[in-house]
């Protein structure tokens, strides 16, 4: 049911430096699609910056501060839409700031469903001339008729009752609701606020009560049981309704979660059901260990890496994680990224393994194994596709390896006879450079393609060239 994802290329990483001293932007970015009564979608596009990342200077008595800020919109290769604007900040004094505070805004655009949006935003200190950006892709749902439908989740530092002193951009119906486009809560943010809608009820209900859900998952994926589930019985009076609610992660280990939310019938049988990955960085509480409620860990192996090393680290995990685990990563100050990498290993560690430290010895020792067999033209051997799958299954059982003939390109079938009573992995080698890519496999949750003999036949040009 994911229906976005984005990719976060931000130029400067570092912790936020004390008062006023910062040398970078640091902007976040976040989105959120939902719909309006008439079915129209429409985006919204939250950001935000420390307030004490930009430089201040005196003007008229009152320090000041001066970002310009650009938005571009691609669609279909087309500049779809674009903005610019300058966000201006005035305080008393700067050596009192609250370093967690941000400068947060959001915008909003009617977009069409089931379309694939780059987003790219701008931001330029013009009382210092640094310069940040971060990209998005953004994909809007193309809504089905089957289920109660679900907009995205919009994470939020606050909600409150809408009153006078709310900024117009965050009003919602009944609520103010300030955006967290960092997606980061903990030690700063020790409350996790979340708003969402829910739509077409009336036609996707078979009766005349549901339920509304809302739970932690841990970076497995099980329910953080130290949070209970918040689950409100609803009569079905209306078409739409609009949900908000409240987590206390405080006491969170630092790490990455989900906050899963979802629609069922009284039973308690899903309808529908979404999530959104989101961060917490609490440095005082410890990760816990693995299938583990009580054990922790410290971090170890990972306190001396530097921002680069654990950019390395994270690489050579490409087998282990999906795209939206490297965003997020990419998201993360420094510490934040050294917790991420941690539960990282944490996720992927087999039952039995005698510890984090041991598992993470004998995979960086596959690394180089792969490394050394499979890279090709300047691309290291665990991001080829048969390094991929070297790192996720190990080495296979045995390998029928076919050269080039009149009749087939090059190619490997992979037998792993161990994995659900036996499965293949055929790699094929297109255009001749002895780089294979995975066509098809008949293990579960991996490339499969029934038809995939005739990606292994020649063009006519290669069967000249016999």
């Amino acid at each position: 049911m994911k229906q976005w994802r984005w990719t976060l290329v931000l130029s400067l990483c570092g912790l936020i430096t004390p008062a006023m001293k910062a040398s970078t932007i640091s902007l976040s970015m976040d989105v959120a699609q939902f719909r309006n009564p008439d079915g129209q979608s429409y985006l919204e596009i939250y950001y935000s910056l420390p307030e004490n990342s930009p430089r201040y200077v005196l003007v008229d008595g009152r320090l000041r501060c001066e970002v310009l800020l650009s938005l571009e919109i691609v669609h279909n290769d087309t500049l779809w839409a674009n903005k610019t604007w300058r966000v201006t900040n005035t305080v008393l004094d700067t050596a009192h700031h609250d370093q967690a505070k941000q400068l947060v805004d959001l915008l909003r655009f009617s977009i069409l469903a089931g379309q694939t949006y780059h987003l790219k935003l701008f931001a330029r200190d013009l009382k210092r001339e640094s310069l940040d950006s971060l990209q998005l892709e953004f994909t809007s749902h193309a809504y089905t008729d089957e289920a109660p439908l679900l907009s995205d989740v919009q994470l939020a530092n606050a909600i409150t009752p809408f009153d006078s002193s709310c900024a117009e951009s965050f009003h919602k119906r009944y609520y103010c609701i300030i955006p967290n486009p960092e997606m980061t809560f903990g030690e700063q943010n020790k409350d996790l606020f979340f708003y969402y809608e829910a739509y077409d009820l009336q036609r996707t209900i078979p009766a005349n009560r549901f339920k509304v859900k809302a739970r932690i998952l841990d970076e497995q994926g099980k329910p953080y049981e130290p949070l209970p589930a918040i689950i409100h019985d609803r009569e079905l009076r209306h078409n739409m309704i609009r949900e908000i609610g409240q987590f206390s992660v405080q006491d969170l280990p630092s790490g990455a979660y989900r906050l899963e939310y979802s629609i069922t019938d009284s039973a308690d049988a899903v309808l529908n059901s979404k999530s959104k990955i989101f961060l917490v960085q609490n440095p005082g509480a410890k990760p816990l260990a693995a299938g583990s409620g009580q054990t922790t860990l410290a971090l170890h192996f990972l306190d001396g890496f530097d921002l680069k090393k654990l950019d390395e680290e994270l690489d050579k995990l490409y087998a282990m994680t999906k795209k939206e685990d490297r965003e997020i990563y990419r998201s993360l100050k420094e510490e934040g990224r050294r917790a991420f990498i941690y539960n990282l290993w944490l996720a992927h560690l087999p039952s039995g393994a005698a510890s984090v430290e041991d598992f993470r010895l004998q995979y960086m020792q596959e690394c180089d194994y792969v490394h050394t067999h499979y890279s090709r033209s300047g691309k290291p051997g665990w991001r080829t596709d048969r390094g991929i799958i070297h790192l996720r299954y190990g080495k296979p059982s045995d390998i029928e390896r076919h050269t080039v003939s009149k009749d087939t390109k090059p190619y490997e079938i992979w037998h792993y006879e161990n994995i659900e009573n036996g499965v293949i992995f055929v790699f094929v080698d297109r255009a001749g450079f002895n780089q294979y890519e995975l066509i098809h496999s008949t293990k579960r949750g991996e490339l499969y393609d029934p038809n995939y003999l005739r990606l292994l036949q020649p063009t006519g040009s290669e069967f000249f060239k016999m």
